[in-house]
């Protein structure tokens, strides 16, 4: 179970040298984090102890070839008993259909180090055809259920409700011993969404929480929440969700002291800032925050904001000072150190402040007066009248934190990324901006995150703006690996 063999990687958004990645299975043990993960039908293996710096382990588990029931391999789960070490997984293959074949069933692999698996060929866990439809049965969960004393699978399944994509329902199993599995009826069937993939259960303190992910709007992982493991299900207000539209197929890892919620950040078609979201793309790991009342948040994990140790030279340039920059009120700036305010009433005004670092995160507590229409970060903004930038956009008015592009105008009007978040006048917000390569990763005071690709702008300054009002930036720093 050592991470010293295998190729490494440094990188806080881990993803194959060729190709994407699928969905992540997280699973720890002995202080590592193993991830296994989908490239293309096997599983493949990494593992971690920083989120930072990876190990290569190769195929964890391979298809079983064109005739067998796992052609291809699809998500599953990892879990420990008696020193043995189980992945329940989704067996899959298309042409069964045609054969009058299940096609998708749980199956199962074992394993006494993590590394070598081997599959169990006695294992298979059919659909309930009494109560779901045939042709989904995938994505098991399973997990040690203390409150009833037993182990719980939960699936992606679909009832047979006759409206159109909304048959999406969580299907319950239960087992004293992880080898014999009693259906106990779905746990939860809204009547929402096409699917409920790649669920997730778990506990912290008084609250049980039900994680899944659907494509029926765009790629999103929500939640819901409950008194009790079997529900009732309530919506988290005001938002159900742990990220952007970006953000797919995530699960939760717990490591003793806190909980990880792992999933992948979505790749965009030709590798333009224009192209169409696709399926998979790279690692992208949060802490999970539990708020008083229940709901549930995200933060950016310490040890990914430790790798950034190395300080980036402020050089403050105020946009007056940029040769070319006709025709820009640019308000007035007050720098005092790691402190720069501005006064922008009516108009918009930027400072620069550093060239950007391919890797780097970019943090500042901001504080704006009422009235103020937006405020925050540009990146890699570049060009005599500023034509080219990426911008963190906070805007009070519409309680929301904003990633946007420059030169969209004649392309798609939904380029922009945005999250909810509660935005008061003379209330600091904590800004904080991972940028690795394309992805841009954004927290907001320790509970909001909005993750979104930048392609098109590969170099630039990196600066501080506001639009009609007042705000100041306090603790400004750059810092890059």
């Amino acid at each position: 179970m050592s991470s010293d063999s295998g190729q490494r990687q440094l990188n806080p958004f881990y993803g194959p040298k060729t190709g994407r990645c699928g969905d992540f299975i997280p699973f720890y043990w002995d202080g590592e984090y193993h991830l296994f993960c989908i490239q293309g039908s096997p599983w493949y293996h990494i593992s971690t102890r920083d989120f930072v710096s990876f190990v290569e382990h190769g195929i964890a588990i391979p298809s079983g070839g064109p005739d067998s029931q796992d052609r291809d391999i699809y998500t599953g789960c990892v879990i420990e008993k008696d020193g043995l070490f189980y992945i329940f997984y989704t067996g899959h293959n298309a042409d069964f259909d045609k054969q009058g074949k299940f096609t998708q069933v749980v199956m199962l692999a074992t394993s006494k180090d993590l590394i070598t698996w081997t599959k169990d060929p006695d294992f298979r866990l059919e659909p309930d055809t009494s109560l779901y439809s045939a042709g989904g049965w995938r994505d098991p969960h399973v997990f040690w259920n203390d409150a009833e004393g037993e182990y719980w699978m939960i699936l992606c399944s679909a009832t047979k409700e006759i409206l159109h994509k909304r048959w999406g329902c969580t299907p319950l199993f239960t087992s004293p011993d992880l080898k014999n599995w009693t259906s106990k009826g779905p746990i939860y069937a809204p009547r929402l969404y096409d699917s409920h993939e790649c669920p997730d259960m778990f506990r912290i303190g008084d609250w049980w929480y039900l994680i899944f992910s659907t494509y029926t709007r765009h790629w999103e992982t929500r939640y819901r929440m409950a008194r009790t493991p079997s529900g009732p299900w309530i919506v988290p207000q005001p938002d159900d969700l742990f990220e952007g539209r970006t953000f797919y197929a995530a699960k939760t890892v717990f490591d003793g002291s806190r909980r990880l919620i792992v999933g992948w950040t979505a790749v965009k078609e030709g590798e333009k800032d224009e192209g169409k979201y696709l399926w998979g793309g790279n690692l992208l790991v949060h802490e999970l925050v539990q708020r008083p009342d229940g709901t549930l948040g995200v933060k950016l994990p310490d040890e990914i904001r430790s790798a950034f140790g190395r300080p980036v030279p402020l050089t403050v340039v105020s946009s007056s000072a940029r040769g070319g920059v006709s025709g820009c009120s640019t308000g007035e700036w007050a720098v005092d150190g790691t402190s720069l305010a501005c006064d922008s009433l009516g108009r918009f005004s930027f400072i620069q402040l550093a060239d950007m670092p391919d890797k780097c995160i970019i943090r500042a507590n901001a504080t704006f007066e009422s009235g103020t229409s937006s405020l925050g970060f540009m990146l890699r903004m570049d060009g005599d009248r500023l034509e080219n930038w990426y911008q963190v956009r906070l805007e009070p008015g519409r309680n929301r934190v904003v990633f946007d592009r420059s030169n969209r105008y004649f392309v798609d009007q939904s380029f922009i990324e945005e999250r909810p978040v509660e935005l008061k006048a003379q209330v600091p917000v904590e800004l904080e901006v991972v940028v690795s390569g394309s992805i841009v990763s954004i927290h907001v005071d320790n509970h909001v995150a909005l993750t979104a690709r930048g392609y098109d702008l590969t170099s630039g300054s990196a600066g501080l703006f506001v639009e009609e009002g007042s705000a100041k930036f306090d603790n400004v720093s750059i810092t890059t690996m």
